[in-house]
């Protein structure tokens, strides 16, 4: 569901501004459900090398689940 969830967000943050995003800041709670949701080499690049879906995993409570930037400074926000 999560992982869906980014899936569909990177998809609509190139469609809205042209450009693949950089980053996504999520909850702790958030990351914690992905993480269980993940498994094997996905699990791994979560973990180890924080990140999903090539985008650099930032912590961030302010974010209710999702919220996706890119390198000029645009993003979408998922809930």
């Amino acid at each position: 569901m999560y992982w869906n969830m980014i899936n569909n967000g990177c998809y609509e943050f190139t469609k809205k501004f042209h450009y693949a995003p950089d980053e996504v800041h999520m909850s702790r709670d958030t990351y914690n459900k992905l993480e269980f949701e993940m498994y094997g080499v996905q699990w791994w690049h979560l973990v180890k090398c924080n990140s999903v879906r090539g985008l650099h995993v930032r912590l961030d409570e302010n974010v209710e689940v999702f919220k996706i930037t890119g390198k000029d400074g645009d993003y979408l926000i998922i809930k």
